[in-house]
């Protein structure tokens, strides 16, 4: 078989090998042990407990004006009832003082109006005296 312009590999051939890379050291750690690995994890459960921390505070506060909420709520509910019953019970006697108004107001007009009517008296004049005379 002939080969179409190749050559089979590993026959013959320069072997290449792969260019080699520059070889860094690793930067540097603070410590050479993994003190500074610990620490970060501590640093990290401590900002974790204080997030915990401060959602549970935030889940008291919330109960609590859950139950502010509810307590004003009842109470608006109390104050309504206390509006409507007294609203009822001042319709209810509204015509019955009404009436006693009504009646008291026209019985001061009859009377004023049965009062006969005075003269206006007018001022009666003083006496003009006499200037005595010497003698």
């Amino acid at each position: 078989m002939p080969s179409r312009g190749r050559e089979p590999r590993g026959s013959g051939g320069d072997q290449v090998s792969p260019p080699r890379y520059p070889e860094t050291t690793p930067p540097p750690m603070p410590s050479g042990d993994y003190t500074y690995t610990v620490e970060i994890v501590m640093r990290m459960q401590e900002t974790m407990g204080k997030l915990t921390e401060a959602v549970d505070t935030l889940k008291s506060k919330q109960s609590d004006q859950t139950k502010k909420l509810e307590k004003l709520s009842q109470q608006m509910y109390a104050a309504i009832v206390l509006v409507v019953v007294f609203g009822g019970i001042i319709t209810f006697f509204a015509k019955s003082i009404n009436d006693l108004i009504f009646h008291y107001l026209t019985a001061q007009a009859q009377q004023q109006q049965t009062q006969p009517i005075s003269q206006p008296q007018q001022p009666q004049e003083a006496p003009k005296q006499v200037p005595k005379q010497p003698r």
